[in-house]
């Protein structure tokens, strides 16, 4: 049933996109009648598409799986099963909230709002709003914007996922919301309204304060963060290229390494004597809305767990699971319990506690940890230390892998303690690589946006700001290679980074679109010698143990696959930019705009 369904699920997706794709027609067809009659009717039968769809998935949700029995082959089936069902669901939340998109930009594209029964008063708010950006009214917009946010930020943006017994009507409709609020993150700075762009990042924080019951909720206000700086960067970019083409003067990078010693937010005077007037102002700027944002950016990811493995940072909880894993790990990590990921999954779903009193209702299992349950050692501490184990393992199986397939130690379980320890330091470094994603969006922009120049001072001010953060962790590196003799090249190539490598890779991906069509024209292939050049230190050092392919070379595929899409469909279907006007606005009228950061200035070194 769940391939029968997926092709017509599909099918309402694509007709959503292609519904939003014809917007920017439909308005510049004005009062025409027919074209007024036809949108009228699709956004009649896109609203009714939305309410059909959350009945299947109310029905879908509905449907109980059969139990697993206990039994290995049992669990891996369950889990199977569970993963089909929770797929569909997807779908189905999916569909419904690309309908609801689409209603709305239609309801948009009309002259006035739809007189259709099922749209909630915020929706209609919202229509009127989007009305007015689809028709680059600016005035109207900042007219509208303060009914409109104040009516979002009385909706639940958080959702519990389906994997941990979420129901899928309050993420469609939390889904929904944040495309919304996407839509308008991405068309307000377009036309220049970047203070409203700031208080609708600021609204979409505190929106999560509506937090729904249940484990393991959902946020995305990362994915909106970055959504709405990205706008604003690429505004600043832009209106600081009015007067001409940037400038590649200067300090543009000569390899994937060039200048990189550190990095954080460059301070003012980072331009020195190598930039003109327009590049100092452009990084002044960058500074200015980089602090004040960042410093939000980081209240919300003090609330964010990146791995289940930030619950044993804490010495005394890390003692007490070390010791839990010497003393059953042999009998309990063995190769066949751990090389099924699919079996892990299903343990955690069915649940470690359930899992364990079904081995001691069979008796198959002979764990001296069954023997000391609720006797020598505490039930509820042995599912917890089991339960973090396993969700470990399957959040970082390709590490698993890594150390499965390259040293002696994985083959006793009792020694699992030390891929966690390495995988410990791991989640240490991404929680930083976290905490400094905006600036890395920064320099992204300013690479694909021609400031080369300033996208290296950008660059080499991030490597000074967390040089001593990189080389803390490549210390704590070597000095766990010398305790367990233990090295995981993967997590041992992450940490070389030193956190400013994704940046490079920003460098060879902005050469991409260029070199392609330097061949697509046949013109001297200057573009792809320079990437080329860039790839050189890339390909000439291999990654991990040799069971994935390199960060880089993912980037590259990527980006090669994304500039065909934009050479024979135009885009990525399910990315459709809004038909937002561009204003043409001078740099003093953005800058004015940005937020003070005098309350709240400066990165907190110990972040």
């Amino acid at each position: 049933e769940s391939r029968r369904l997926a092709a017509r699920l599909d099918f309402l997706v694509a007709l959503a996109r292609l519904w939003k794709q014809v917007v920017g027609v439909a308005l510049a067809a004005g009062d025409d009648p027919q074209t007024k009659e036809t949108v009228s009717a699709w956004f009649a039968r896109a609203a009714a598409n939305r309410r059909d769809l959350l009945q299947l998935a109310r029905n879908v949700q509905a449907y109980e799986l059969p139990k697993p029995t206990g039994t290995r082959e049992s669990l891996v089936e369950s889990d199977r099963q569970r993963q089909v069902k929770e797929s569909l669901l997807f779908r189905v939340a999916l569909a419904a909230t690309e309908m609801t998109s689409a209603a709305h930009w239609l309801g948009a594209a009309t002259v006035a709002a739809p007189e259709t029964t099922g749209l909630a008063d915020w929706e209609q708010s919202a229509i009127e709003l989007l009305r007015a950006m689809f028709r680059g009214e600016a005035d109207r917009v900042r007219e509208l914007f303060p009914t409109a946010c104040q009516a979002l930020g009385r909706l639940p943006i958080l959702y519990v996922p389906l994997v941990r017994g979420g129901a899928p009507a309050p993420m469609i409709a939390a889904r929904s919301v944040q495309s919304l609020m996407i839509t308008l993150m991405r068309g307000l700075p377009r036309l220049g309204l970047l203070a409203e762009t700031v208080e609708l990042i600021a609204a979409a924080q505190n929106m999560e304060q509506h937090r729904p019951q249940g484990e393991g909720v959902i946020t995305e206000f990362d994915r909106l963060f970055e959504t709405g700086y990205r706008g604003i960067v690429e505004a600043l970019a832009a209106a600081a290229s009015a007067d001409g083409a940037p400038s590649e003067t200067g300090a543009t990078p000569n390899g994937p390494n060039a200048g990189g010693r550190r990095a954080g937010i460059p301070d003012s005077s980072a331009a020195g004597d190598h930039a003109d007037d327009r590049q100092a102002d452009l990084l002044d700027a960058l500074e200015s809305v980089t602090e004040t944002l960042l410093n939000r950016w980081l209240a919300h990811s003090r609330s964010v767990r990146l791995s289940v493995l930030e619950r044993a940072s804490e010495n005394a909880r890390w003692e007490a699971l070390t010791a839990f894993i010497k003393q059953y790990g042999r009998e309990i990590f063995t190769p066949r319990f751990l090389m099924n990921v699919g079996y892990l999954r299903s343990i955690l779903h069915q649940g470690v506690d359930d899992y364990l009193r079904q081995l001691e209702a069979d008796g198959d299992a002979e764990w001296s940890l069954l023997a000391d349950l609720d006797r020598s050692f505490p039930r509820a501490e042995a599912v917890e230390h089991l339960t973090l184990v396993i969700e470990a393992l399957v959040e970082n199986y390709g590490e698993f892998r890594d150390f499965n397939a390259t040293t002696t130690q994985s083959d006793r379980g009792d020694l699992l303690y030390v891929l966690l320890d390495w995988l410990r330091l791991k989640v240490s470094y991404d929680r930083i690589v976290w905490n400094i994603r905006p600036v890395g969006v920064a320099h992204e922009v300013l690479v694909r946006s021609g400031w080369y120049a300033v996208a290296e001072m950008w660059r080499r001010a991030i490597a000074e700001r967390t040089e001593h953060i990189a080389d803390w962790h490549l210390k704590r590196m070597d000095e766990l290679t010398r305790q367990y003799g233990v090295r995981l090249s993967s997590i041992a190539d992450h940490l070389a980074e030193r956190l400013v490598r994704p940046l490079a890779i920003d460098r060879v991906r902005a050469l991409v679109a260029p070199a392609m069509d330097d061949a697509r024209h046949e013109r001297p292939p200057r573009a792809f010698e320079a990437l080329e050049q860039e790839l050189a230190e890339f390909s000439e050092h291999p990654s991990g143990a040799g069971l994935d392919v390199p960060a880089w070379l993912i980037a590259l595929e990527a980006e090669v696959a994304q500039v065909e899409r934009m050479q024979w469909t135009g885009g990525d279907p399910a990315d459709i930019a809004p038909p937002a006007a561009t204003a043409r606005l001078t740099w003093d009228d953005l800058v004015s705009q940005l937020p003070s950061n005098d309350d709240d200035a400066g990165l907190a070194e110990d972040q």
